[in-house]
């Protein structure tokens, strides 16, 4: 642990003073975080992106294939090398459509591939994944548009494994609760804080394992859905409800991180800023109305936690030096908040003020 730290630390170091670095800033807190990456054991990703409408797509992937060159250098020094067939890039380059954005494709734009340098000294393409194609990286399946298909598709087919050796051992009461907790929900709750899972989608997630699971705890297969996610002290069983169980994590990982000066903590800040201003309301974003604003905002983690303390009644107040936007002048008035006090069942009109 300390030797990886001390070399990871090193090859950070060099991609700063070299400049190869992503600078975030928030527009309401003017929090600067500055990135050269992140960074987990063997996995690394590395960022590059436009700082301003000046600087073209091209020049980017450019400067990306910089950042890779410095970094592979550095590494090799270390005694490490980087492996073609686990390394690969995407580019997430908008187009608008109607006033919408959507993400070009290789084919609708196309660049020069990024490259490594093999063992014999070569240069090696590396393959160009869609910003929708999903990667595993220490075990949570992401894609950089944020879809949610590769993780679920995976956790199904963990609980539709574990289901089907539920229904073929022999196991007592007391040893098919010790198989859920101690065995089953450890690995389906594990990338639950950076998923954004639906209600609907959590459901189904468990239905092949408690199909199995619940005639072995000596209960009906088809018992309500309340009485098996409730807690006993409510009648229930208690098994655990992934999409619950991700809003919990979603917002031990606000709380823990709003108020230290991490980059975690900062890019939270960034990004509630952003939110703030594309939902258009004077209020603090995360305790304004769901059912008024949520349609304004990008789908993203921070918006699925939005949708879950305001559909739970879980109030977050927003801490003290955290920004909030003002009226410049007495009796001004936020649009949005006019239109919504006016037309609550009109939420459309909100979209429309865009």
């Amino acid at each position: 642990g300390a030797l990886w730290l001390a070399v990871s630390s090193a090859l950070v170091t060099a991609q700063h003073n070299q400049g190869h670095v992503a600078t975030f800033e928030g527009a309401i807190n003017k929090v600067v975080t500055t990135l050269a990456g992140l960074l987990f054991v063997d996995d690394v990703d590395l960022i590059s992106f436009s700082q301003n409408q000046g600087i073209s797509p091209e020049s980017i992937v450019t400067r990306l294939q910089e950042q890779v060159n410095t970094w592979q250098a550095n590494l090799w020094t270390t005694g490490g090398a980087l492996q073609p067939a686990k390394c690969s890039y995407s580019i997430a380059a908008f187009g608008w459509k109607n006033g919408k954005h959507y993400y070009h494709t290789a084919t609708s734009f196309p660049t020069p591939p990024l490259t490594i340098t093999g063992a014999n000294g070569q240069k090696v393409p590396l393959a160009r994944l869609e910003v929708n194609d999903p990667v595993t990286v220490v075990g949570v399946v992401q894609a950089m548009d944020g879809s949610m298909k590769g993780q679920y598709e995976a956790i199904r087919e963990k609980t539709s494994r574990l289901g089907g050796k539920m229904r073929e051992c022999h196991l007592l009461q007391k040893d098919a609760w010790v198989a859920l907790r101690a065995t089953a929900w450890p690995s389906i709750k594990y990338p639950l804080p950076a998923t954004v899972f639906t209600r609907d989608e959590g459901h189904s997630l468990m239905v092949p394992l408690t199909k199995h699971l619940l005639p072995k705890l000596g209960v009906n297969q088809h018992m309500p859905c309340a009485y098996r996610y409730a807690p006993a002290s409510m009648q229930g069983l208690g098994i655990p409800h992934p999409y619950i169980e991700q809003g919990i994590e979603h917002i031990k990982h606000l709380t823990t991180h709003n108020k230290a000066d991490t980059d975690s903590g900062k890019l939270l800040i960034t990004t509630l800023d952003y939110l703030q201003l594309e939902i258009g309301t004077r209020q603090p974003v995360l305790s304004a109305s769901f059912r008024l604003f949520g349609h304004l905002a990008t789908p993203s983690w921070i918006k699925c936690l939005w949708q879950f303390v305001d559909s739970a009644g879980i109030s977050l107040a927003a801490p003290n030096h955290i920004k909030i936007p003002k009226a410049s002048r007495h009796n001004d008035s936020f649009l949005n908040d006019i239109v919504s006090a006016r037309s609550e069942e009109h939420t459309s009109e909100l979209q429309s003020l865009w």
